[in-house]
C-alpha cells in the first residue's frame, strides 16, 4: 500500500494524557439528511461548500447510482471506515477547485499542539492527474468566496510538496501537527495552490482533471507545545523515531509500566511490571500515525511522542 505521511516531530514531555475528543463533527460523512442524493449537492450536514465549486458526498444508503458506494459516478472505492465519504475536485482547467468546510465543535487554544489527519483516495473514473497539493486550513471565521478558483490561504496542514499522490486503490493517510494561534474554529480541506504551483508529475492519463475522495477527518488536542528533552522526573530516549514498527525505549529511571495511546486517546498498548530501564516496544500492525507513550515510575510519569511510518 502506498501511503504519504506528514509528521512534525515534536516531543511533549510531562504531558498527562486524557481521552482526546475529535473536534470535527460528522468526521466520516456518515450522517446524511436523507437518502436522496445527486451530484454537486452536499448532503452531509454540517459540512458545506465555501466557494461556488461543487463538492459531493457518497453513502451506502443513497439510491441514486451517481452517489452510492462502493461504485458511483466518479469511481469505485469502499469507505475507509463506516458507510460514506466525501469528494472534491482538486485540479482542473483554469485552476478549478472544490473545498469542504465545517465548523469545529470548539475553538482551538493558542499555544496548544493539535494533531490533524484525514484519508484521501483518487477517483479512478474521474482523475487523470495525481497531485501533491492537498491540505487543511484552519480559520477563525467561516471562509466564503465567490467563484471556483483556488482559495488564497496557506494551509497549516499540507502534504509535502513534490510527493505526488495518485493512488486510486488504497486510502492514503495525510497527517501532521500544528500549533494553534488561537480562536480557529473552522477547517477547510482542499488544494490551495493554483495549477502552476501544483505538482502533477504522477500523471497516468491525458485527462487534466483530479478528483479525490475524503474520509475520517480528525482534529485532536495533543497538549501544550514544547520541546524539552528532560523533566524533573527524568528522561526517556526512543529510537528509531519515526519507526516502521519497533521502538527501542531507554529511560534514566526504572520503568514500572507503560501505556501507548492513539490520536483519539484510546489505549492501544499497556505493559505492567516492566522492571527495567529499557524496553522494546512493538507497534507493528497498528495504523500509521502519531502516538503518545507514557512511562510510569516511582518518581512520576514521562510522556513522549511516537511516529509510526510503515
Amino acid at each position: 500500500m502506498i501511503r504519504i505521511h506528514l509528521f512534525v516531530c515534536l516531543f511533549l514531555l510531562g504531558f498527562v494524557s486524557t481521552a482526546q475528543s475529535n473536534f470535527v463533527p460528522n468526521p466520516g460523512f456518515e450522517s446524511v439528511s436523507n437518502c436522496s442524493a445527486t451530484v454537486n449537492v452536499l448532503n452531509c450536514t454540517p459540512w458545506f461548500k465555501p466557494t461556488d465549486g461543487t463538492p459531493d458526498n457518497f453513502h451506502q444508503c443513497f439510491t441514486n447510482s451517481c452517489c452510492t458506494v462502493p461504485a458511483n459516478g466518479l469511481g469505485y472505492q469502499n469507505p475507509n471506515t463506516g458507510m460514506g465519504y466525501a469528494g472534491i475536485g482538486v485540479h482542473g482547467g483554469g485552476s478549478y477547485r472544490e473545498y469542504l468546510e465545517v465548523q469545529l465543535l470548539d475553538s482551538l487554544i493558542a499555544g496548544k499542539l493539535y494533531c490533524v489527519q484525514f484519508y484521501i483516495s483518487f477517483a479512478d473514473s474521474y482523475s487523470g492527474y495525481g497531485i501533491d497539493a492537498i491540505g487543511a486550513f484552519f480559520a477563525t471565521d467561516t471562509v466564503q468566496a465567490t467563484g471556483w478558483l483556488n482559495l488564497p490561504y496557506v494551509p497549516q496542514i499540507e502534504n509535502t510538496l513534490g510527493n505526488c499522490i495518485s493512488d486510486t486503490t488504497n486510502w492514503v493517510l495525510i497527517s501532521d501537527t500544528f500549533i494553534a494561534s488561537g480562536g480557529e474554529c473552522f477547517i477547510v480541506i482542499g488544494n490551495f495552490r493554483d495549477d502552476i504551483g501544483t505538482d502533477t508529475s504522477c500523471i497516468y492519463s491525458t485527462d487534466p482533471l483530479s478528483y479525490l475522495f475524503i474520509d475520517d477527518v480528525v482534529v485532536t488536542d495533543c497538549g501544550w507545545s514544547g520541546v524539552e528533552e528532560e523533566t524533573s522526573v527524568g528522561f526517556i530516549d526512543v529510537y528509531p523515531n519515526p519507526s516502521v514498527g519497533v521502538f527501542n525505549c531507554y529511560s534514566s529511571i526504572d520503568i514500572e509500566s507503560m501505556e501507548v495511546f492513539d490520536m483519539q486517546g484510546r489505549l492501544i498498548f499497556g505493559k505492567t511490571d516492566v522492571g527495567a530501564s529499557d524496553y522494546e516496544l512493538d507497534l507493528s500492525g497498528q495504523p500509521d500515525g502519531l502516538y503518545l507513550l507514557k512511562v510510569h515510575s516511582d518518581k512520576g510519569v514521562i510522556s513522549k511522542r511516537l511516529i509510526l511510518v510503515q
